[in-house]
């Protein structure tokens, strides 16, 4: 482990956010990582990033391929005015990453796919998993991986019909200090916006609303998701809300 002087921390020396960095060359999750950090700030953020990680994590306990080098693996301790409001910081960041990479010129705008990944197209850049953290139920931890420099055929061939990278979009290598320099400070900043105004922003860019799903064995239309970040589907008697689950699009 590296802290202030590594190859990231160029970019992310300047954020007023940022109370302290913790880089790795390779680990098992940075999210595991940041669970064994203690001292938190009551009003920064604590980042930590990886070259490499071995064990990455998604959601309902995937894994996520993250093993690749040349790409954002990190995890942000973000102090939090109420553990409960999760969905919250969860919106923030999905905008934060969406705007960002939305600005590297893709020819197709980015998608929110609830709850936790953003997709272009019909193809995942990134996944996102919250995580509380042991020590502190004032802190919530953030943990998110960007396909970035990944060719096609760096991929495992089971992935490469569902997963891309910027590099495969743009045809250019990107700067990953930069871009998540600028995802920090888009998450800081969006944090502070009135939740009806960033929830608007969130729903726009929602994949695949208005489509036929199955979600928790119930089958309907995704009609929208609420401001407390529950699921919306409407069948063909009633509307039903999930607070969790993974939502298979069948048409």
């Amino acid at each position: 482990m590296t802290t202030g002087h590594d190859t990231y921390w160029s970019a992310l020396s300047a954020l007023s956010c940022i109370a302290a960095h913790y880089h790795f060359e390779s680990t098992d999750s940075t999210n595991t990582q940041a669970k064994s950090i203690t001292a938190l700030p009551a009003n920064r953020m604590v980042l930590l990033t990886a070259c490499s990680q071995t064990g990455g994590r998604g959601q309902r306990g995937n894994t996520f391929f993250s093993s690749m080098p040349g790409s954002i693996y990190a995890s942000i301790i973000c102090p939090v005015d109420d553990i409960s409001n999760h969905f919250h910081y969860n919106r923030s960041l999905s905008l934060a990453i969406s705007e960002v990479l939305d600005n590297k010129q893709l020819n197709s705008p980015l998608f929110i796919k609830w709850p936790n990944d953003i997709y272009w197209n019909d193809k995942k850049v990134c996944g996102i998993l919250l995580e509380s953290t042991p020590c502190s139920t004032r802190h919530i931890i953030l943990g998110f991986g960007i396909n970035v420099n990944i060719a096609c055929s760096a991929f495992p061939k089971e992935l490469r019909n569902t997963a891309t990278s910027l590099l495969i979009e743009t045809g250019r290598t990107l700067s990953c200090s930069v871009l998540l320099s600028n995802i920090c400070t888009a998450f800081w900043n969006n944090r502070s916006i009135r939740p009806e105004i960033l929830h608007r922003q969130y729903t726009a860019r929602l994949y695949r609303q208005g489509s036929k799903v199955r979600i928790n064995n119930q089958t309907g239309i995704f009609s929208t998701v609420l401001d407390d970040g529950r699921f919306g589907l409407k069948t063909d008697n009633e509307m039903i809300y999930f607070s969790a689950g993974s939502p298979e699009f069948l048409c």
